[in-house]
């Protein structure tokens, strides 16, 4: 939380999978842009807080691929 350098890092590492489940869904690419801005603000909130904790045992991309569906779905 608060470093802007690794929130780059971030979504540039990160994009591209929101951007699959975007193609996936066939969006267009207004609406795919969209969801990407409220993907990215929603994991903006929720990293930093409490309702986020993190598991080693978990993949981080399943939870990001879930959140971007779960956006898509509204």
């Amino acid at each position: 939380p608060g470093s802007e350098a690794a929130w780059v890092v971030f979504v540039t590492r990160y994009t591209p999978l929101i951007a699959e489940c975007c193609r996936a869904a066939r969006l267009q690419p207004a609406d795919a842009d969209e969801v990407r801005s409220r993907v990215l603000s929603k994991l903006a909130a929720v990293l930093g807080s409490r309702e986020f904790a993190y598991d080693p045992a978990r993949r981080f991309r399943g939870y990001l691929a879930t959140t971007v569906r779960n956006t898509i779905r509204g």
